[in-house]
């Protein structure tokens, strides 16, 4: 039985033709950058070329830095982090309930430090209640932190608005990109953010790379010590073939990205008419704004966790809720802060596709679907 897999937003399957050039890579022989002699040096130019397409691909400006980091996670930390050592007189930070466990866990750190928390309403139509987040846009804040797509909704949210809003009182402004980058255009320059995270694994690329990329005002502070990588910004030996796949694989997904979205709309409303038919009374999650390849339905009367479970049995590979905390127990905190209803909460999974992703296999989906619901 071919296993069928509806997970790329846990992690995506490599750029086509990646694997061919990991093999040249590893051929050639590269070294550690950092070293002086000739085998580092044509390392750390392989690097320095490929930080500049990944810039370049995501319109970042030529002053612009994009420091890698291990994850998505590391540089979420990182971002927020570096934002309170730098806070002086400030205590707030704004954010939303949609964000990634690595920065609503990182915030509920700091809340313990005595950071105060505010946190703007989100409706299950992905709509910001940016009246709220105007009030409380004030000189108290030292950070606002909002991802610019959401990894179990697929909402995309008015980054450019916030940010400006932001910048106008001159408060740095996070986004968290990692489930956006490669999946819809990303344009740096255009958003507006002091910050924009990223993660290789997410767009094509490999597990292990990660990045922040910032702008020249932006504040920073090393939160490890004992090398001058990454312009002293961030100590360790850099993962050059996770930082050359990148490039690699975001040149892919951004050069056949009209293609990609156009065929993805068409297996977005394959499987939204498919699951109408077999669960009439199934809810979806949607906005006005939203990653084509992302989403997420529930079957109220019905358990998430058994279904994803069925699923798996049956060869199919779906999720209910963020793979970095869908081990724990209890349902998604994201689908629950746009639900009262424990039904629809519950009942919660979460479908994401890709470029590689055909009209055969959301055929052959629906009808394993069919089958665990009968």
């Amino acid at each position: 039985m071919q296993r069928l897999y509806f997970d790329y937003n846990a992690t995506t399957p490599l750029a086509r033709g990646l694997d061919q050039k990991l093999a040249e890579w590893v051929s050639a022989g590269y070294k550690n950058p950092s070293s002086l002699h000739q085998d580092g040096q044509q390392a750390l130019s392989a690097m320095a070329e490929a930080r500049e397409g990944i810039k370049s691909l995501l319109f970042a400006r030529k002053a612009d830095e994009l420091i890698f980091t291990s994850s998505g996670t590391e540089a979420n930390n990182a971002v927020i982090i570096a934002a309170h050592r730098n806070r002086q007189n400030r205590d707030t930070i704004i954010t939303t309930k949609l964000e990634h466990a690595s920065v609503s866990q990182t915030l509920a750190y700091l809340r313990e430090q005595g950071v105060v928390v505010i946190t703007v309403p989100v409706d299950r139509r992905g709509i910001v209640d940016l009246d709220f987040y105007k009030k409380y846009l004030t000189n108290d804040v030292f950070l606002v932190t909002v991802m610019l797509a959401n990894n179990e909704t697929g909402f995309v949210l008015p980054i450019k608005e916030m940010a400006s809003l932001a910048n106008a009182q001159k408060i740095p402004f996070h986004t968290d990109a990692v489930c956006a980058v490669g999946k819809i255009i990303v344009n740096f320059e255009n958003l507006g953010a002091t910050y924009l995270t990223l993660s290789s694994h997410k767009f094509g690329g490999l597990p292990g790379l990660g990045g922040v990329l910032m702008r020249p005002s932006a504040v920073w502070n090393p939160y490890f010590y004992g090398g001058g990588q990454e312009a002293g910004k961030r100590p360790g030996t850099e993962n050059l073939l996770g930082i050359l796949a990148a490039r690699f694989a975001l040149d892919q997904a951004v050069r056949d990205l009209h293609g990609t979205l156009s065929r993805q709309e068409m297996l977005r409303e394959q499987l939204c008419s498919g699951i109408k038919k077999i669960f009439s009374g199934a809810v979806f999650t949607q906005s006005q704004q939203y990653l084509s390849q992302t989403l997420n339905v529930s079957f109220p009367g019905l358990e998430a966790r058994l279904l994803v479970t069925q699923l798996d049995l049956s060869g199919v590979s779906v999720s209910a809720g963020s793979a970095c905390s869908s081990g724990a127990i209890g349902a998604s905190p994201v689908i629950r802060s746009l639900y009262a209803d424990e039904n629809i909460v519950n009942s919660a999974i979460r479908i994401s596709f890709g470029p590689q992703t055909n009209g055969a296999e959301v055929e052959e989906f629906l009808f394993r679907l069919g089958q665990c619901l009968c």
